[in-house]
């Protein structure tokens, strides 16, 4: 039998895969040490500068415009990340929407004007029409911006600082359905409509503002609240066949208590069927059901 040929290529390549894995997993495990690390904490706006070195990601003005439209009803609700001399490592988007809702004119102007000058041509003029609505100083505090502070210093460890920064970007956490209804109700209740299509003029459309919270398609939006709406439709079902349920139980515990106090007046055979029930303790096996299914139904 011949001997296999010793691939010595092949070897080296399996090894710095393997070597590349386990590199993999130990930043992994940097990150999520320097994230337990992380402080939450408060900054003036002025106060978050850029990274050393400029974001790893460009702009979306549409992008930002819309995480304006979120933050203007929802508020921040992730927080910013910074070293601990105020260097952004990542949030670049949710920062440029901030700006764009600072009250003071002058600055805010000069945001506006930087960001519509990276926005593609045919969309310049429909984002300064949604820039023009957003209310100003609503949903942001420029004096106490959110913010989640690492104790590093990017200009120093520019490479712990692109750690950060990806993991950020890569580690998204995902919102449970309950939250994502949550989002969607605040929205409602603040105004916002439900249409289909584009939105009526001077009308904000929730579901476009959820998926940007939640950094999702709308498309997975809809799904999850068509899913919510069908689990609520079954609960409700269920609700009416317990609702059924007890007026049943209800009905034959009267019948029963009536028949054991009317014993000589129903038929020989009856009394016998009504004495082994109440040797089983039909009666209160009946009177617990009905507690139950009267608090189940009470609690919902």
């Amino acid at each position: 039998m011949a001997k296999k040929k010793f691939d010595a290529g092949a070897l080296a390549n399996r090894a710095q895969t393997a070597a590349k894995e386990l590199s993999k997993k130990d930043r992994a495990r940097e990150a999520e040490a320097l994230q337990e690390a992380a402080i939450r904490s408060h900054r003036h706006l002025d106060q978050i500068d850029a990274r050393p070195g400029g974001d790893t990601r460009p702009l979306n003005a549409e992008h930002v415009v819309s995480l304006a439209e979120s933050i203007e009803a929802l508020g921040l609700i992730e927080p910013l990340v910074v070293d601990k001399v105020g260097h952004l490592l990542a949030g670049g988007h949710r920062l440029a929407a901030c700006r764009l809702l600072d009250p003071r004119d002058e600055q805010r102007q000069q945001h506006i004007d930087e960001l519509l000058s990276i926005a593609p041509s045919k969309l310049k003029e429909q984002l300064q029409e949604r820039i023009d609505v957003l209310n100003v100083g609503k949903g942001v505090d420029v004096g106490a911006i959110p913010v989640r502070a690492f104790d590093i210093d990017a200009t120093d460890d520019p490479e712990t600082a692109l750690l950060i920064e990806t993991s950020e970007n890569t580690q998204r956490r995902d919102y449970t359905r309950a939250e994502v209804v949550s989002l969607y109700k605040k929205l409602i209740d603040a105004g916002y409509t439900d249409r289909r299509g584009k939105p009526r003029q001077g009308e904000k459309a929730a579901k476009p503002v959820v998926a940007t919270v939640i950094g999702k398609s709308v498309r997975t939006v809809r799904r999850v609240l068509r899913e919510e709406d069908e689990s609520v439709n079954r609960t409700n079902a269920g609700l009416e066949r317990l609702v059924k349920a007890t007026g049943s139980l209800e009905r034959a515990l009267v019948r029963f208590q009536l028949a054991t106090k009317q014993m000589d007046e129903i038929p020989e055979q009856a009394q016998r069927v009504i004495v082994l029930l109440e040797e089983v303790r039909l009666n209160e096996v009946l009177t617990e059901a009905l507690k139950t299914t009267t608090f189940l139904i009470k609690d919902q």
